[in-house]
């Protein structure tokens, strides 16, 4: 634990000792391991923090700024079943509002102001995660990004963190033990994959409401499928950034003849909805966007009918990011469409 071994960028970050062991001192930021190339093995680490808000933790297979497998603690759930979380980010969004349950996150309790070790085994797509334990606390059954090497960095935000004893076993030969929480079924009718836009600027669509031919025509519409439990995570297609908040989503579907169709849905973190170019519902469900309780979470809570005529319809979300998740969900009703 030494400034030569890290490349950092925080807030603020010191090396000292602290309660007996060589630490790092990190508030709101990270600090990048030289020299690491990391795809498969063990890291291990001790962690000390105080029962504050913060999400202190570990990014690996980290491709750059924004693009890494991730995870994290965080000390104001203490025995809640949020208190960890995994989750990937793409383009520098996180994914814990699409990633939630007991496949991504586990209960914990701390303890405060005492170091506290941390092992992740990795092992092509699967983790295991140890916390104070000799047995898993969480299991990764799928690794959301692609498998590749790259480095490894802590990171504390909000509240910060020590760090001491860090190690990494780049070994091939890691032995996961875990099993992963049951993946809920399906809902009935399930979107499977979604046509994703590039980002654009969600405030140039403030007074629409009718999409037109031209808005579209120039639109380059990629193929993205839903991650294991249904929802789309628009990140991995679209590049969030300044003006680069939103992304349509588009379904298609054939109808025999013209007909009323149900489609639940859900989205983070802002949406319009347009079917066959006219505007049919907006919304917001983004983080306390209902109550001071609300994550903004993505399930399928909202519904519109659908007034489908004979042949293509095109139902086209406008879906905008704040952060925690950039996603849409649906599931349609029975019918006879092609």
């Amino acid at each position: 634990m030494t400034e030569a071994a890290w490349r950092i960028n925080a807030e603020d970050h010191r090396f000292e000792t602290y309660k007996g062991r060589e630490s790092l001192y990190l508030k709101n930021g990270g600090a990048e391991a030289a020299g690491i190339d990391f795809e498969n093995g063990v890291i291990e680490l001790d962690i000390a923090f105080a029962n504050e808000r913060g999400f202190s933790g570990v990014a690996f297979r980290r491709q750059g700024p924004g693009e890494y497998e991730h995870f994290y603690l965080r000390p104001h759930q203490n025995g809640q079943p949020d208190a960890s979380q995994y989750t990937p980010e793409f383009h520098g969004l996180s994914a814990w509002q699409i990633l939630y349950g007991p496949r991504y996150a586990a209960a914990l309790d701390y303890r405060f102001d005492e170091w506290m070790h941390v092992k992740l085994v990795i092992s092509g797509e699967e983790a295991d995660i140890y916390v104070d334990s000799d047995k898993p606390v969480l299991h990764i059954e799928k690794l959301m990004r692609d498998r590749r090497s790259g480095s490894l960095s802590l990171n504390s935000f909000f509240a910060p963190a020590h760090f001491a004893n860090v190690s990494v076993d780049r070994t091939a030969n890691a032995v996961i033990i875990g099993e992963s929480a049951p993946l809920p079924a399906p809902a009935p009718g399930a979107i499977m994959e979604w046509e994703i836009s590039p980002a654009f600027d969600f405030k140039t669509l403030k007074e629409t409401t009718q999409l037109s031919r031209e808005d579209l025509q120039a639109v380059e519409w990629r193929t993205l499928a839903v991650e294991e439990n249904g929802v789309a995570n628009i990140a991995r297609v679209a590049e969030f950034g300044e003006g680069r908040d939103a992304a349509f989503a588009r379904l298609v579907i054939n109808s025999p003849r013209r007909q009323t169709r149900r489609l639940r849905f859900g989205f983070s973190d802002e949406v319009k909805a347009f079917v066959n170019g006219a505007l049919v519902y907006s919304g917001a469900d983004g983080y306390m966007s209902r109550d001071h309780r609300f994550l903004g979470t993505v399930g399928l809570h909202d519904a519109i009918h659908l007034p489908l005529k004979k042949g293509r319809n095109e139902i086209i979300f406008a879906v905008k990011e704040n952060f925690g998740g950039w996603a849409i969900a649906g599931a349609l009703d029975e019918g006879d469409d092609q």
